[in-house]
């Protein structure tokens, strides 16, 4: 399983391109909010990719909505904002809403997503970052989506330090009025 797990990172970071990765930071940190969706499976990553830039101090939204709550959900995108989309394989009917509402209202798009629909999507997103998962299916595509989430964060952070550190030492604060409250 370890060996398998170091051969799905290994992958992803070979695929990793450099130039989309630093139009990804730089479309997330210019964003009025940062929007972490994921299609399907997907949930669990967008979500972790969400919590890791509210850290860095970005405005973040996260959703794993299908169907009419998504619809909903997408009435509040608006220019300024910058979507991350985490979407393993499939085009689904979600994923296309997704892809036309930022085409259609000028948002910015990272895509993060497998080999297949990254060469798909390549020209028609703002950046592509893309991960490999195993074929034996015991390690996902998951982990380097994961990865790429906590990558992007990082970027962030480097770029805007002062804010990243005010951030943290406002989380800290915070934390230790819910673990001691007076």
């Amino acid at each position: 399983m370890f060996a398998t797990a170091r051969e799905v990172l290994s992958s992803t970071e070979e695929q990793l391109d450099e130039e989309a990765f630093a139009t990804a930071v730089s479309l997330l940190e210019n964003a009025d909010t940062v929007w972490c969706l994921g299609m399907g499976t997907a949930e669990v990553e967008a979500r972790h990719c969400s919590i890791a830039l509210s850290r860095t101090g970005l405005r973040t939204r996260c959703s794993g909505a299908s169907g009419f709550t998504l619809a909903n959900e997408l009435l509040d995108l608006r220019k300024d904002d910058a979507v991350i989309l985490f979407n393993a394989v499939h085009e689904t009917a979600e994923f296309s809403l997704v892809t036309s509402q930022m085409a259609e209202l000028g948002c910015k798009l990272v895509l993060v997503c497998g080999v297949q629909l990254g060469e798909l999507y390549r020209n028609k997103v703002d950046a592509l970052l893309t991960c490999v998962g195993s074929p034996s299916k015991l390690a996902s595509w998951s982990l380097g989506a994961i990865v790429i989430g906590d990558l992007l964060a990082y970027g962030v952070a480097v770029k805007n330090q002062p804010r990243a550190v005010a951030t943290k030492r406002r989380l800290a604060g915070l934390r230790s009025k819910v673990l001691s409250p007076k």
